[in-house]
């Protein structure tokens, strides 16, 4: 088997060669949650420069801590979770002894009642240790709701799911369950001895009090996905498996080489839960047999009861992302941190970055920039990838021995009605080793399903005491949508201590709040998307990625803070594919500035910042 697994070092086993907050609250006599010391955070690099944030003042809070900070890595195992009707966060992680002189093996959890203001720390365990099971590693959490509507917290629950670490299929071995008040009483734990657990991943709400997650390499060979349902009589969840997707042989190809290739398997359901996807990327035997990673689905509308596929969505076909120029002329191939949502209308956002893949043999070109890509269907039932943005690092350094790539990830909104996409990326300034993603902040983009519109990106680490320390990002799968109608993406880091063998804090992100309209941005635009320009600040030139559905005649224009027109950049006609525009910024003045793409009646505007 090849694939990347992020259990002792970001993609270790992978071995590619890398070139909300006025809904109904929770009771107050709940719990006491109180408003933590902010974080502060001594920069690696002192020579990073901190940029003001004109869009958010996100203020990071103070939460739990863990024995170590392997309980943090792997963006699809699901610890931070929220509850529209309760208006709550809860974040799911290992125990810290020296806290809650507990074994660091229990998996405890940090809750906010009120959209993420105020915490209440290391309370539970969801998980314990058991004869049976003496040994959890890598926790996944959530807020069980048992009804829709239900604004009562005495009949919500905190359940939990990790592996069982017993030395047997690589080191684990069955599944451990919990169930816990909110208040972290009342503690129900149970072992599912399945005997095939691995590492379960992107555990997902299907409907209240309904709950499937993954497994891609149980000991019986097979790719399951785990259904768990509420059982109120014994005030647990009764796990089984809902779905065999196969064995990896069976659906991976192996002609290259003897292995399979493939990365994380993820479900995910629209907001009726009739409607799901699974989803993987990898080196199908679906289509031609080549050494790039494409994604396979499989779809239900029956709420799980029965599946189709899988069907492989072949990124070679989409000419936008054939012809993006970041590829260097190589294939394109999806072959690292992807993540899985799905909107109101039933249909599957698979998100992630896009390397070029060699001809010969199973290894990825990752020199920055990279693009990034939705992978979902258009109107007519058809495969199409929308571009959403371009990043200028890819893999990098958190602490220790512990590295990261972009840990992309995409999260819904309650409502259905916004898709977040989400990322790390090193700004070109900040880094000190050219492409590598050491200094990470903390970027959101959004989609608007209705409109079929794209937001403007936001830098939401940009100006915080987190600012380049954004590291390894866990965040919720869902959005909670604020009294304002905007989107809040609860969002959990790592706050470093040098050495991930030591406890490790954590940090909720308060503040990434995402508009429901994005001015400029929200005329439905069919025609072109652009990303940030990059670098940015910069003195001389800079350059933005754009990928055009069809020839047109492009117009970049330059504008001050005053709406003035300074320089016409460029007047020329493109062909439809992707292409880097260059802007030529040498004879404006230090300051704040916006250059306004037109193209085809569309027009969308990004700030650009010349030093």
């Amino acid at each position: 088997m090849m694939k990347k697994l992020l259990l002792l070092s970001m993609g270790a086993v992978m071995a590619l060669q890398a070139s909300a907050q006025d809904v109904t609250r929770l009771s107050t006599n709940l719990m006491d949650g109180q408003k933590q010391n902010s974080v502060s955070v001594v920069k690696r690099n002192p020579n990073i420069k901190t940029t003001a944030n004109s869009v958010l003042t996100v203020t990071p809070i103070t939460i739990g801590s863990a024995v170590n900070a392997f309980t943090q890595i792997g963006q699809n195992r699901r610890r931070v979770s929220v509850d529209q009707d309760l208006n709550a966060v809860v974040f799911v992680h290992r125990g810290d002894p020296a806290v809650t002189g507990s074994s660091g093996n229990k998996a405890m959890f940090d809750i906010s009642a009120d959209g993420g203001a105020n915490w209440t720390s290391n309370l539970g365990p969801v998980i314990d240790v058991q004869p049976a099971a003496p040994h959890t590693r890598y926790p996944q959490g959530a807020i069980m709701n048992p009804t829709a509507g239900n604004t009562n917290a005495a009949n919500a629950r905190i359940i939990g799911m990790a592996p069982k670490a017993d030395g047997v299929n690589n080191g684990w071995g069955g599944l451990m369950q919990g169930t816990c008040k909110l208040d972290g009483t009342g503690s129900i734990k149970t072992y599912f001895n399945s005997g095939n657990a691995f590492i379960p991943q992107s555990l997902t709400k299907r409907v209240n009090g309904e709950f499937w997650a993954t497994d891609d390499t149980t000991t019986d060979g097979n790719i399951v996905m785990y259904k768990g349902v509420y059982s109120a009589a014994g005030d647990s969840m009764i796990w089984s498996i809902g779905k065999t997707l196969g064995k990896p042989a069976d659906l991976f190809d192996t002609s290259v080489d003897t292995a399979t290739h493939y990365l994380d398997v993820l479900v995910a359901f629209d907001k009726t839960g009739n409607k799901g996807w699974a989803a993987v990327s990898c080196e199908s035997k679906i289509g031609a047999v080549d050494t790039a990673f494409n994604p396979i689905f499989w779809k239900t509308t029956d709420g799980g009861a029965t599946w189709t596929g899988p069907v492989e969505a072949n990124l070679a076909a989409m000419s936008n992302v054939a012809n993006d120029p970041n590829l260097g002329g190589l294939k394109p191939s999806m072959g690292f941190d992807t993540g899985l949502a799905v909107d109101k209308n039933g249909n599957p956002h698979f998100f992630g970055v896009v390397c070029g893949a060699s001809a010969t043999a199973y290894s990825l070109a990752t020199g920055a920039p990279l693009s990034m890509y939705d992978v979902t269907l258009n109107g007519s039932g058809n495969w199409i990838a929308n571009y959403v943005d371009t990043v200028s690092s890819f893999r990098g350094a958190s602490f220790g021995t512990l590295t990261h790539d972009n840990e992309c990830a995409v999260s819904v909104s309650t409502d259905g009605e916004a898709i977040l996409y989400s990322w790390t990326d090193t700004k070109v300034a900040n880094q000190t080793t050219a492409g590598a993603n050491d200094f990470p902040d903390l970027f959101v983009k959004g989609y608007y399903v209705s409109s079929g519109t794209m937001g403007t990106t936001i830098n939401a680490t940009e100006g915080s005491s987190v600012e380049s320390v954004a590291y390894l990002p866990a965040r919720a799968n869902e959005a909670l949508v604020n009294s304002n109608g905007n989107y809040v993406l609860s969002t959990v880091i790592a706050v470093p201590t040098g050495d991930e063998n030591v406890t490790v804090g954590f940090a909720y992100l308060d503040g990434i709040v995402y508009p429901k309209s994005t001015g400029v941005n929200n005329v439905k635009n069919t025609l072109f998307n652009i990303s940030n320009n990059y670098p940015n600040p910069f003195s001389g030139s800079t350059s933005f990625d754009m990928n055009l559905n069809s020839s047109a005649n492009v117009v970049v224009t330059i504008t001050n803070l005053l709406g003035q027109q300074v320089k016409e950049a460029v007047n020329a006609t493109y062909a439809a594919g992707a292409h880097t525009i260059k802007i030529d910024a040498s004879n404006l003045n230090a300051g704040v500035y916006f250059y306004n793409v037109n193209a085809g009646g569309f027009v969308m505007t990004n700030k650009m910042i010349v030093k």
